[in-house]
């Protein structure tokens, strides 16, 4: 028996396991033992559970948007290779997704942290898919899985949900079809004059605490933002610091998070409609080198073929990922990926 061909088999049972309700092994490789155990102390609920899981718990609205006539199956993606997995972001996603498995009963999660095995008989089998901050670049031999296979799932009705670092998986290289799905990208391509992320202007970094603007206000996947201004205060550690520091802000009209400039070669054909975005007139335009209007997006929707599309550039930190306006917006995202009941209206267009 093949290599492949085991690990294909292996994750199948896998799938098949979690189905009846066991706790299957993953695919073991280098892979997904690296990622397992760099997610280990952020995901093992014996690690600070009150501060983490509880206060994600708490987060979640009370009941989904639309009824689900039946329960959908969610894939979950969280690996490295020779490219980057955000953390701690990438376990609070996790942490917020089992959470809402268990709170809801209205999707089925599969999680794999590998990319080994998956084809597109496996793709087929689930309603969406979750890219949970795989960042900068995947190695060649998963060229078929970004640009292939996910594109060819999506368009064929599938959804998937991305968050965070996923806009910089092909930052080099803005015509793949991975950029096209996803709408909005980050680049470091010296021709495009910007910038992976905001550039430093006087005391204002790209881990500052921001201000948000709502183009599509009416969206009711981020009803969450039009709630009143309230102080918030919580743990803020970005920017490859692994301490922490309090911080103080009128969330959710004011947050903090890891920030990316959107590449202005995002969006050529203005399919993807920001939901939420920094807002351009109460930050230094001045960092924000080469940027359109949608270099400022944080959030943002598309269809891609008959699927749906959620993006989310928000999502670095354990403590962002459970602030209740992200926890209730990234909820709501995957709900409308997964099942498309919920009715989105149309709303403006930004310019390109």
């Amino acid at each position: 028996m093949t290599r492949t061909l085991f690990l294909r088999l292996a994750f199948s049972l896998a799938c098949a396991l979690l189905a009846l309700g066991a706790d299957p092994p993953a695919v073991q490789n280098s892979q997904s033992t690296l990622t397992r155990q760099s997610l280990e102390p952020y995901v093992d609920p014996s690690w600070n559970p009150n501060a983490r899981i509880g206060t994600i718990r708490a987060a979640l609205p009370a009941r989904l948007m639309a009824p689900t006539p039946r329960t959908r199956r969610v894939l979950v993606l969280t690996f490295q290779t020779r490219g980057q997995l955000h953390l701690p972001g990438a376990a609070g996603l996790l942490n917020l997704l089992r959470e809402a498995e268990k709170k809801y009963r209205a999707f089925e999660l599969t999680e794999a942290y590998t990319s080994a095995g998956i084809d597109a008989k496996t793709l087929s089998r689930f309603d969406a898919v979750v890219l949970n901050n795989i960042s900068i670049g995947g190695s060649p031999e998963e060229d078929d899985l970004y640009n292939k296979l996910l594109p060819g799932y999506v368009a064929n009705g599938g959804g998937l949900f991305a968050d965070h670092g996923v806009a910089l998986l092909y930052l080099d290289h803005p015509d793949a079809e991975f950029n096209r799905m996803l709408g909005g990208f980050s680049s470091r391509l010296p021709s495009l004059r910007s910038t992976v992320h905001p550039t430093t202007t006087g005391s204002w970094t790209h881990c500052s605490a921001f201000p948000i603007r709502l183009p599509d206000p009416e969206n009711p996947l981020i009803a969450s933002f039009r709630e009143a201004s309230t102080k918030f205060t919580f743990n803020h550690g970005t920017c490859w610091d692994s301490s922490e520091w309090l911080v103080s802000l009128n969330a959710p009209q004011e947050l903090a998070d890891e920030l990316y400039v959107i590449s202005p070669l995002s969006n050529q054909d203005g399919s993807a409609r920001a939901i939420v975005m920094v807002d351009p007139d109460k930050v230094p335009r001045a960092s924000f080198i080469g940027a359109n209007e949608f270099s400022y997006a944080l959030i943002w929707i598309k269809n891609y073929g008959k699927g749906r599309v959620f993006v989310t550039a928000l999502g670095h930190d354990v403590p962002a990922v459970k602030t209740p306006a992200f926890v209730t917006t990234f909820t709501r995202g995957a709900e409308w990926a997964a099942t498309g009941q919920v009715t989105v209206p149309a709303g403006p267009e930004l310019a390109q």
